[in-house]
């Protein structure tokens, strides 16, 4: 008797204590509030094509994969490398894929594709009008205007660059081919 009355209370704490929602399910666009949400990039393996973005709801704990693949029906690229957000838009930049693909922060739909790079890295924004993209092979950082989503120019340094900051009216960029730090002026975009 004993024995089957903890059978039943197991059976009963097991029915009840499961919740039936799926851990992978697409807010609803009004939910996608950005002061609740985290955008994790997922490289995928090199040279697969199978990069994704997912975006959790931190106050809900529910995550989005796959976001980018699910509002746009092509899948994002090769090497999710990094991310930032400019506006109401964020920017993925897809390494291998030699691209920034650009979506609407509120609902992760497509805004535009920004291509010309070799293998971009990082980017950073350093005005209203201006971003700057670090590659590994370009020897050099690309300069892309904000409203066209075009590169506008580009500024020859050497070697492989990487990660950017900016102090002020400067920015700092890393060098990993060399043991030095760039300085650029962000109004001139001049080498300091």
């Amino acid at each position: 008797m004993k024995a089957s009355y903890y059978v039943l209370i197991f059976s009963i704490l097991t029915l009840f204590g499961c919740k039936n929602e799926s851990d992978s399910e697409k807010p609803d666009p009004v939910q996608i509030n950005f002061g609740e949400m985290m955008l994790i990039s997922n490289e995928g393996n090199f040279q697969w094509g199978n990069a994704s973005a997912s975006l959790v709801n931190i106050t809900k704990s529910k995550i989005w994969e796959d976001a980018f693949k699910s509002q746009n029906n092509r899948p994002l690229g090769d090497v999710f490398q990094s991310a930032i957000q400019v506006g109401n838009e964020w920017w993925l930049v897809t390494n291998n894929s030699g691209k920034i693909e650009t979506v609407n922060a509120t609902d992760f739909k497509s805004t535009g594709t920004i291509s010309g790079f070799t293998s971009p890295r990082y980017a950073l924004q350093i005005s209203a009008n201006q971003v700057l993209v670090s590659d590994i092979y370009a020897s050099g950082i690309s300069v892309v205007d904000i409203q066209t989503k075009a590169k506008t120019g580009f500024i020859p340094l050497s070697g492989w660059t990487e990660e950017m900051i900016l102090a002020g009216n400067e920015v700092w960029i890393v060098s990993k081919a060399k043991p030095l730090i760039y300085i650029l002026n962000t109004s001139s975009l001049s080498l300091i």
